[in-house]
């Protein structure tokens, strides 16, 4: 084998269209396949949904602070804070999951302020999609079958209006 002349000829492949098509196919299974827990997900496993709800809120509260030395926000956090805090954690359950077969079969389509609404059923009433998958939907519907309902089902019915606010009535 000392001799180049014996070697067999060295073939240098090019790329074709169906070769590229495989491994963008290769690419995109090990993308849906990764895992996608993050920080706020490993808050949201280890804590209560009001404590967690309450660390995130600290967040955007503790970026605004740090951004603007001579306007800082202080004292408790505000309702109005908590329920951006909400309304962040809806967003990302909307988007981190498959919504391709409850896509249509929910007649999902986005509100005011951007979050997935199930249209159909009752005219004017549009329940807020959260998939049943993810962290934060097994979250709420925990702590508000936790919560005392005095007596009425409006209680638990309500859940996701107490923590968002009042909903829009019309179709956005």
């Amino acid at each position: 084998m000392s001799d180049s002349k014996c070697w067999p000829v060295q073939q240098f492949s090019q790329a074709c269209g169906a070769s590229k098509e495989e491994i963008k196919v290769q690419r995109e299974v090990f993308v849906v396949t990764a895992d996608t827990t993050d920080r706020l997900d490993c808050v949201l496993e280890k804590l209560k949904l009001s404590k967690a709800i309450n660390i995130c809120a600290w967040i955007p509260r503790f970026l605004y602070n740090s951004r603007h030395h001579d306007q800082k926000l202080r004292g408790p956090l505000t309702t109005k804070e908590i329920r951006k805090q909400h309304i962040f954690c809806v967003k990302r359950a909307q988007k981190s999951c498959d919504l391709q077969d409850d896509y249509l079969r929910l007649n999902l389509q986005p509100n005011q302020r951007g979050i997935l609404d199930c249209h159909g059923g009752i005219q004017g009433m549009y329940p807020i999609y959260l998939p049943d998958k993810h962290l934060y939907t097994q979250k709420l519907v925990h702590h508000e079958h936790r919560a005392p309902s005095m007596g009425s089902r409006t209680n638990n019915d309500n859940c996701v209006k107490s923590a968002l606010g009042p909903m829009p009535t019309e179709a956005s």
